[in-house]
């Protein structure tokens, strides 16, 4: 997010030439941070497939959105696509957060829950099918 600030704040070219640095720098790392994340909290192989499948995609369509925001009548500062960015980076970040206290809040509440009596009676292949609703699943954060 810093990195898009310093692009629509600043025409200076050693500002803007730190701000790629910034922006390419978190650029890298979210992909595959993400699909781990993803991954770490899907239990069965066709849903974890799934899953990474859709973070991917998500990423992609950003890719293609941010070809036809950046437009040759906004150059050189190009403050469309800089400030689509910086809106879709603040999103995620909002997102996230609340994905973070959600994800702890459910945590907390399968830690108050004994599931013992509940699920005695089901055969590992039941629990097994359960996947995350089943209350020993703790979410990765």
């Amino acid at each position: 997010m810093v990195g898009y600030i310093l692009f629509l704040v600043s025409h200076s070219a050693v500002v803007r030439y730190v701000a790629c640095f910034l922006v390419g720098s978190t650029a890298f790392v979210m992909g595959p941070l993400s699909c781990a994340h993803v991954s770490a909290n899907v239990l069965s192989d066709t849903s974890r497939s799934s899953a990474i499948a859709t973070n991917v995609l998500f990423g992609n369509i950003g890719g293609l959105v941010s070809s036809w925001s950046y437009l040759s009548k906004d150059a050189p500062h190009y403050r469309i696509g800089n400030g689509l960015n910086l809106t879709c980076s603040s999103m995620q970040l909002i997102v996230s957060f609340v994905a973070l206290l959600w994800l702890t809040w459910d945590n907390k509440r399968r830690d108050d829950y004994d599931p013992r009596e509940q699920f005695e009676e089901l055969s590992e292949q039941q629990n097994t099918r359960l996947d995350w609703r089943h209350p020993a699943f703790r979410w990765k954060l």
